[in-house]
């Protein structure tokens, strides 16, 4: 349930709109999450949640990022996470995110 990185970036075109792209899939009915870093022990279970409940697909980005990454990113992502609160509630990332984790705990017991 994990979408994987495609091979076109679309940060490494600086000229690119994270926000306008978002609302571009929005419309189109393929919103998903970027995130980056080191993912929590969780993250299969978070992912599953956001793709289920909310259909919006987690794009891990890996490690490495550069500026023009975090930019798009960060713009992409606070278009469809105000979307998400505003259809879902102000928690709604909270309540998956407890759900995840005691998905992961109940499954390493």
């Amino acid at each position: 349930a994990i979408a994987e990185a495609s091979v076109f970036a679309p940060w490494s075109d600086e000229k690119r709109d994270g926000a306008a792209d978002a609302r571009k899939d929005l419309a189109a009915g393929k919103p998903k999450l970027f995130s980056f870093g080191l993912p929590p022990p969780d993250h299969d279970e978070y992912a599953t949640l956001l793709q289920v409940r909310l259909g919006i697909a987690q794009q891990e980005l890996g490690c490495i990022v550069s500026e023009p990454m975090v930019n798009y990113v960060t713009a992409y992502n606070r278009i469809i996470e105000a979307w998400a609160t505003k259809k879902y509630g102000s928690d709604i990332f909270d309540r998956l995110g407890r759900e995840a984790e005691a998905q992961y705990h109940s499954s390493t017991l």
